[in-house]
């Protein structure tokens, strides 16, 4: 085997792993969402980061499953226009889109956390607390 076909089998293998093991983030995420109701609705006494927490906890899930869904090829996908290309074409596809999904994701998260202008974290009020910021408020 040469080394690139080593390197490609060990990327496989890395994600084959690291998706089964991040597929079991979805519970903690369903059970801090299902404690934050309880607390909110029967004890009137909510959970203060429980949303928040949860949405950062499925961005990672999100995110860290993406090369086991695309291992897997089961991306969604607009397959009335792409089921008529050739394996080749898909091929081609699946790499420009994850060639511009990568840079897309890396500015955007920069940009949210660094607070720039249009972005949620600029409109954020901190005063109030939050996971960003816990001290405030």
């Amino acid at each position: 085997m040469n080394k690139l076909g080593g390197a490609l089998h060990a990327i496989d293998a890395i994600s084959e792993w690291s998706g089964k093991i991040v597929s079991m983030l979805i519970f903690p995420i369903i059970g801090l969402i299902v404690l934050d109701v309880v607390m909110r609705y029967f004890f009137n006494a909510p959970i203060k980061y429980a949303h928040e927490v949860s949405l950062f906890m499925f961005a990672g899930l999100s995110l860290l499953a993406g090369a086991y869904c695309l291992r897997h090829r089961a991306h969604v996908r607009m397959d009335i226009i792409y089921g008529r290309f050739s394996h080749r074409q898909q091929a081609i596809l699946d790499v420009i889109t994850a060639g511009l999904f990568f840079p897309l994701s890396y500015h955007s998260t920069k940009r949210e956390l660094l607070g720039g202008p249009g972005f949620v974290a600029s409109q954020r009020n901190h005063s109030i607390g939050s996971a960003c910021n816990p001290l405030a408020g």
